[in-house]
């Protein structure tokens, strides 16, 4: 009977030691596991600290980025030109001014009417009398106006004018400078067809300078 006590002793001193040792070997384990996490916390803070690094030297001006739109340039039919308003939310989210316009190439109207995937998005201003105007919002929500512009030598013009139209309405004499997004074929009051140069850009007044 001795025998059998002494026996289950020794059986309850093992499982003992053996818990003992299980509780000694998981602690330490899971003091590793935490600074494992913190480690891979800081290395995808790290990582996205990389990729940030390497994106910047990408930022591109505005002329560098519109430019790339040239190729989406062309005629359009009694509609406006479908690049055309991409351009406009694109000027107004670089938050584009009268003097950084006034920067890129400029064109002529002869030559816009000649060629106009040769003189896309270059430059075209009008000085002349506003025909009609209109406010109207975009699908990203700004603010922009339509108009028809007939300039001191009789050529029309169909623009889209971002940032400030200021006290401008229908007979106001105004400057105009925008880039061209392309030409508008459309049906005239006599029963023929009328080509103009669309443009988007700005009036020249303080307010967008």
């Amino acid at each position: 009977m001795n025998k059998d006590f002494e026996w289950l002793k020794w059986v309850g001193l093992f499982s003992v030691i053996s818990i003992i040792g299980a509780v000694l070997y998981f602690i330490p384990n899971k003091k590793v596991t935490s600074p494992t996490i913190e480690q891979t916390s800081t290395t995808f803070k790290e990582e996205q600290s990389v990729v940030h690094d390497t994106q910047e030297p990408l930022a591109r001006s505005y002329s560098e980025v519109v430019f790339g739109l040239k190729s989406e340039v062309g005629d359009a039919v009694n509609e406006v030109p479908p690049v055309t308003l991409y351009v406009a939310d694109l000027m107004a989210a670089r938050n584009v001014k009268w003097d950084e316009l006034n920067q890129i190439s400029t064109t002529s109207y002869g030559k816009v009417m000649k060629d106009i995937q040769e003189e896309a998005l270059k430059l075209l201003c009008s000085n002349g009398v506003v025909t009609e105007i209109y406010g109207f919002n975009s699908q990203q929500g700004n603010k922009f106006y339509e108009a028809g512009i007939l300039d001191d030598s009789g050529k029309v013009y169909r623009v889209v004018a971002i940032g400030s139209s200021g006290n401008i309405e229908a007979e106001s004499r105004v400057k105009f400078c925008g880039q061209v997004t392309g030409r508008l074929h459309f049906n005239n009051a006599i029963g023929g067809t009328t080509t103009v140069p669309f443009l988007v850009g700005m009036f020249d007044l303080p307010a967008n300078k």
